[in-house]
């Protein structure tokens, strides 16, 4: 069975429909696809809620997201980062909430969403992205590294993931023994995927950004924090074809995961 997961912009306008009439509801319930969401999909979805002239078709959307979602909800990062090096839990990390804890939270969607019970719950779910987003930039600035558009990404991963990885480590993990963490990934990388995939992420973004000689997107993070969650799942179904695509080229692709358009994605759920 292939696990899929969405990143937002697959659901947009018209691309919406192509999904809600396509053979994903028949294949999740079939088990023929997993479908899992991330918290950064359903909070970006999610935050539809603030417009008003958004209700509406967030109403359709959700119940659609949801009705399809057989494969659970992922931790956020913070939990998975955690589990993977204070507990030392590494590659067997378990990466979703607690089925009973995610049916909690369906219906709290449900209800806050369908039933318009919005102001009791709309913060809750995940900490602030803003500021997220701010921690990123800061730490741009603190590992003193010069993105040149003559540097290749692979020179860049030689010269400074294991100091990106470090100083990450250090602003995102509140621990006693911060130093000793990070000492223990700088030697084991590969045991603690989802850190290394951010770092790696983190730092194409910067890349990216000298190449194509422009300033980094508000969305750049979501894009490739989202991407982490590809250690488990095969298919990322995106109509990003800026940064997340090529983030997805140089960091996903060689390690046989896809990349779909909604439209590619419905042709390929049809074979199956």
């Amino acid at each position: 069975m292939l696990n899929v997961i969405f990143y937002r912009s697959a659901f947009h306008g018209e691309r919406f429909n192509l999904l809600s009439k396509s053979q994903l509801q028949t294949c999740c319930r079939n088990r023929k696809l997993s479908v899992a969401h991330t918290p950064i999909f359903l909070e970006e979805t999610i935050r539809m809620y603030e417009k008003q002239q958004n209700r509406e078709e967030l109403r359709q959307q959700l119940s659609f997201i949801l009705d399809t979602c057989n494969g659970r909800i992922y931790h956020e990062r913070e939990t998975i980062w955690k589990r993977e090096l204070v507990l030392n839990s590494k590659r067997s990390t378990d990466i979703f909430f607690p089925r009973e804890r995610w049916k909690r939270l369906e219906q709290t969607i449900r209800t806050g969403i369908l039933e318009e019970d919005w102001s009791e719950w709309q913060h809750s779910l995940w900490s602030d992205m803003q500021t997220k987003k701010k921690i990123q930039h800061d730490i741009y600035r603190e590992i003193k590294f010069e993105f040149t558009e003559n540097r290749s990404f692979k020179d860049i991963l030689d010269l400074i993931l294991d100091s990106a990885g470090r100083t990450l480590i250090q602003r995102h993990i509140q621990a006693n023994n911060n130093e000793a963490l990070q000492e223990k990934w700088s030697k084991n990388k590969d045991h603690y995927p989802f850190i290394t995939a951010f770092t790696k992420g983190f730092l194409f973004a910067g890349y990216y950004a000298a190449k194509e000689q422009k300033k980094l997107d508000t969305n750049t993070q979501a894009d490739y924090e989202l991407m982490t969650y590809l250690n488990h799942a095969d298919i990322l179904v995106s109509a990003d074809m800026g940064f997340q695509h090529s983030a997805f080229a140089a960091l996903w692709e060689p390690h046989g995961k896809k990349f779909l358009t909604p439209k590619e994605f419905v042709t390929f759920i049809d074979t199956l």
